[in-house]
């Protein structure tokens, strides 16, 4: 399989952008910044979160070669921004399509989509910021095979 194709914008235009990923139900990559090697994460807590009332935003640790179960977030819309590594987002039937994240990339996973996260780098840690609202909501699924995902493996 290939990599989904999402259409990219800039930083400006990321509301229409969000609204169009949510209507097409697949993960949306919205901009690509790069940043400065300065700005990466290194040696902080797994995960730290700050909780609004509507609103969580949480700073978590991929090691290498980790994916997570397939899940999704129930009415809760996801935005993400990779801190530093390099992501794969793996949904749709079977979890046959996918979209790469790395360092400075922002995406969108719209609510209840079935999808899975792996850090595609045997050596690198991947570090992310993600915002969930209207609650930090995940809701396991049944696992996969890694050989069913296209390009993953755990190193």
């Amino acid at each position: 399989m290939s990599p989904a194709t999402p259409k990219l914008g800039s930083a400006c235009r990321a509301p229409s952008f969000l609204r169009e990923a949510a209507e097409e139900q697949q993960p949306r990559q919205i901009t690509t910044a790069r940043l400065p090697s300065s700005l990466k994460v290194d040696g902080v807590a797994q995960a730290q979160a700050s909780r609004g009332e509507a609103l969580t935003i949480t700073r978590r640790l991929a090691g290498p070669g980790f994916r997570s179960l397939p899940h999704h977030h129930g009415a809760a819309e996801t935005g993400a921004f990779v801190l530093s590594g390099r992501a794969r987002i793996y949904f749709g039937n079977g979890f046959a399509e996918f979209v790469d994240l790395e360092t400075g990339d922002f995406m969108f996973v719209p609510p209840v989509l079935p999808h899975l996260e792996a850090n595609m780098s045997a050596t690198e840690e991947l570090w992310w910021l993600a915002c969930r609202t209207p609650d930090d909501i995940v809701v396991n699924l049944p696992d996969v095979d890694d050989a069913s995902l296209d390009g993953y493996s755990r190193g």
